[in-house]
């Protein structure tokens, strides 16, 4: 139970990120944004596709963000040079990146082209360094010590990734607050 609990505020705090993104495009500029939709899997795309083509996870990290960041400007190109409706131009990209979702993804290897999933199992992700550095530090052992000695028997190894998650989304949403 304590384990499923602990994956969905994992992914909690992971998707604030877009809810934040959600929140500013939404309330403080008046522009039902719907890119979102397909931009977020743009960029899980577009990062997996890196990693398993052998790119840092970093790297791809930043290159996913700014796919992202050039999809929202194609919305906004949309709107404002095209004279097209705020919320149909954002549905017209959202409906477009998944047909370029499809192909991004198709680009990993011979034999898989065409697949929309792409298994990351064996890659080093961005997680998987936020994990091993966490363990090093040797902290999860007395998180295990606190948590037994409350009758929790099992806990997740990827403490550290929800900690360092916390910690981007808090300084993003400082960021938003300063914009």
């Amino acid at each position: 139970m304590f384990s499923a609990m602990f994956g969905s505020v994992e992914q909690g705090i992971i998707y604030a990120i877009m809810a934040l993104g959600v929140y500013l495009s939404f309330r403080v500029l008046d522009f039902p944004d719907l890119t979102v939709d397909g931009s977020f899997v743009t960029g899980a795309g577009v990062a997996a596709t890196m990693i398993v083509l052998g790119y840092h996870p970093a790297a791809a990290t930043a290159v996913a963000i700014v796919i992202g960041f050039l999809a929202g400007c194609v919305t906004g190109f949309l709107h404002t040079k095209g004279k097209i409706n705020a919320l149909l131009s954002g549905i017209l990209m959202m409906i477009a990146l998944y047909s370029i979702n499809l192909r991004i993804m198709g680009l990993t290897s011979e034999n898989s082209i065409g697949r929309p999933n792409i298994p990351l199992l064996n890659a080093e992700t961005i997680f998987i360094q936020f994990q091993t550095f966490w363990s090093s530090l040797g902290i999860d052992s007395n998180i295990n010590h606190f948590f037994s000695m409350m009758g929790v028997q099992y806990l997740p190894s990827t403490w550290g990734t929800l900690f360092i998650m916390i910690i981007i989304v808090l300084l993003i949403k400082f960021i938003v607050d300063w914009f």
